[in-house]
C-alpha cells in the first residue's frame, strides 16, 4: 500500500543487521528506519499529525462509544444494588429453611 503521508514525512532507510539463523544460514533483518530525505514537516510535527488523525478515525469508526461508556458505569450501578437486593431477597426466603 502506497503511504499517502510520505511528503510530511519523507523517505525513510531501513537499517539491517545480519542475523545467523539455527540452521547456519545468515538473514538481513530490519532494525530499525532512519530518515533518509527529510519531508515538509519536522518528525515532532509529523507524530503529532498522525496522533491526530488516528484519534479522529477512531472517533469516526464508532461516534456512540462515548455514550455508551457513559452508560455503562449507570448499568454497572443498576447491577450492583440489584444483587444486594437479591441477596438480601435470598437471605430472608431461607433463614427458616436453616
Amino acid at each position: 500500500m502506497p503511504h499517502v503521508l510520505w511528503e510530511l514525512q519523507g523517505i525513510q532507510k531501513p537499517v539491517y543487521e545480519t542475523v545467523t539463523q539455527e540452521d547456519g544460514t545468515t538473514i538481513d533483518r530490519i532494525v530499525k528506519l532512519e530518515l533518509d530525505i527529510p519531508g515538509k514537516q519536522k518528525p515532532e510535527e509529523y507524530k503529532k499529525t498522525v496522533y491526530d488523525l488516528v484519534n479522529y478515525l477512531v472517533y469516526i469508526a464508532e461516534p456512540a462509544k462515548l455514550k455508551r461508556q457513559k452508560i455503562g458505569g449507570w448499568v454497572i450501578i443498576y447491577l450492583v444494588i440489584f444483587l444486594i437486593i437479591a441477596y438480601l431477597l435470598k437471605k430472608e426466603y431461607w433463614k427458616d429453611v436453616h
